[in-house]
């Protein structure tokens, strides 16, 4: 801290402790106490961090991190000055923030932190200078941030309102009305609006009143909303830059009310509202959803009973008897069908196999096969019992006639030429006749035949 700061510190001191010999409970002096103490304090530590780097920047003025902690460490500066009311000393820190900002872009045009920087450093200097009176200076400073972020609503307001201080009002409405067409929402544009058309029209309505009124004193604006910029600190939309960020220790507001005055009713007041809408609220809440589960719960149990109802009416009944009694039929009718196909596919492999059993028995090799078999057992009857030698039948003893042909899958003499099952003496066997009807395949031979109606 130098000479100056104490100085002025001291004298902020002794009429803090004027104020409160005059009034102890002068709440607000010893607010302002510690306000100035905190920023000052703040001021000071950042200018020893800053000569260091001045140092180094001294040594490589192309330094691209030095400048930027250069440039962080002085808008930081500015931003505590303009936050306690002191816009010249604001406006020589933020300029040697513009400076470090213009050198890291001298070296890399596309630095983009450089430039964000750049736009919130001369956001704040147009803020100094509106405060300080000088507003065409504010307004080159706005002018400056739009050419490199043309929508930056918080920029564009404080761009309305210089033009507005230098009598400019229609650009001052153009302005706001670009805020809006951004962030239709804008309060801060939205009220200066308004304030700019309450003074254009009244002063529109002053010729009417006629001679006599020139000493009539009309109000324009109280003051029109503008705001600082968060220093060094983007946010993601101009409406979340629109209040300054600073320091946990130093006060969010520059004049605190007299904790006598703080009013604690309301509240107290809001928190009892609160809680007699929850009792209320609830209950009916609950009484709702009940009565909305009754309500659908009773139109299901009337869809229910509608449908049985309408289920057995006479109609309904004589209906259904009348589909069952279709259904039945037509069932029939497909069963029926189906046993009248197979019937006819049972038919024609009869046919199939007795005619290929006639065409194999008339073969020469089937009727070697025989004499090889009836030479085999003497020709006489293979039981031991009987001794016929007459009406004797080849009867296959292991395997069909039909087994080995299903088997094979014959279908026509060339490929029982080639079977040597059906040729093998061992399978046969001569029987007498009333010995070889009682074998299991000439039973199922004789059957078949009577099924399918061939003598």
């Amino acid at each position: 801290m130098n000479l100056s700061d104490k100085e002025e510190l001291e004298q902020n001191l002794d009429l803090i402790s004027e104020g409160l010999k005059t009034d102890p409970k002068y709440v607000g002096a010893l607010h302002g106490t510690k306000r100035i103490l905190s920023a000052q304090i703040h001021i000071a530590i950042l200018e020893k961090t800053l000569e260091g780097y001045r140092q180094v920047l001294k040594i490589n003025p192309e330094d691209v991190e030095a400048l930027n902690n250069k440039g962080r460490f002085s808008a930081y500066q500015g931003f505590i000055s303009l936050y306690i009311g002191k816009y010249h000393e604001a406006l020589i820190r933020y300029q040697e923030a513009l400076e470090a900002d213009d050198g890291i872009l001298n070296i890399d045009p596309q630095n983009i932190l450089a430039l964000n920087n750049r736009i919130t450093t001369l956001a704040n200097i147009g803020f100094c200078f509106r405060n300080l009176g000088r507003h065409k200076e504010a307004l080159e400073a706005y002018i400056e941030v739009l050419k490199i972020e043309p929508t930056n609503v918080l920029v564009l307001n404080n761009k309305g309102v210089a033009l507005y201080e230098i009598g400019d009002h229609q650009n001052a409405l153009k302005s706001f009305d670009e805020v809006l067409k951004i962030e239709p929402t804008n309060m801060n544009a939205l009220e200066n609006r308004a304030q700019v058309l309450a003074k254009e029209k009244t002063t529109a309505i002053l010729p009417v009143l006629g001679e006599g009124v020139e000493n009539v004193n009309i109000k324009g604006p109280s003051v029109l909303k503008s705001d600082p910029v968060d220093n060094r600190v983007r946010a993601t939309s101009a409406t979340q830059r629109s209040q300054p960020q600073v320091p946990t220790n130093i006060p969010s507001s520059s004049y605190v009310k007299d904790v006598t005055t703080i009013p604690v009713l309301g509240p107290i007041l809001r928190i009892i509202g609160y809680g007699i809408s929850l009792v209320i609220l609830i209950p009916l809440a609950i009484f709702a959803w009940q009565a909305v589960l009754f309500l659908i719960g009773g139109w299901i149990v009337v869809k229910i009973v509608a449908e049985i109802i309408e289920h057995n009416t006479p109609e309904r009944r004589a209906e259904r008897a009348r589909k069952l009694a279709e259904d039945a039929r037509i069932r029939s009718e497909n069963q029926e069908k189906i046993r009248i196909e197979a019937e006819q596919r049972r038919q024609e492999a009869w046919i199939a196999y007795t005619k290929l059993r006639k065409e194999i028995e008339s073969m020469p090799e089937y009727q070697n096969w025989r004499k090889i078999v009836f030479e085999r057992f003497g020709r006489k009857c293979a039981i031991a019992t009987c001794d016929k030698t007459e009406n004797l039948e080849i009867h296959h003893r292991y395997k069909s006639f039909y087994g080995i042909l299903r088997d094979y899958r014959i279908t026509n003499t060339a490929q029982a030429c080639g079977c040597a099952a059906l040729w093998d003496p061992n399978n046969g066997e001569p029987l007498c006749k009333p010995h070889h009807d009682q074998t299991k395949s000439s039973l199922y031979y004789h059957a078949a035949k009577i099924v399918m109606g061939v003598s």
